[in-house]
């Protein structure tokens, strides 16, 4: 897993890298989602190198479909 930190310090994003043979389902999101949601991360991106997946956790996991500005806050 990969984590980004926002300029406060606080855990802002975090990446979780799957092996190309995992497939990024509904389950593996929401699992996924739990473990950023425990870190209090903003937004969660889900890959396994073959697809990507973006999420804002806030306040629960909804997929988007653009880069979050990090100087947003």
């Amino acid at each position: 897993d990969i984590l980004i930190a926002d300029r406060q310090g606080a855990i802002w994003m975090i990446i979780e890298c799957k092996a190309p043979m995992i497939n990024l389902s509904e389950k593996t999101l929401l699992q996924a989602a739990q473990y950023a949601g425990s870190s209090k991360s903003k937004y969660l991106m889900l890959t396994n190198g073959n697809e990507v997946f973006l999420a804002s956790l806030d306040p629960s996991p909804q997929h988007i479909s653009y880069w979050p500005d990090y100087n947003s806050g």
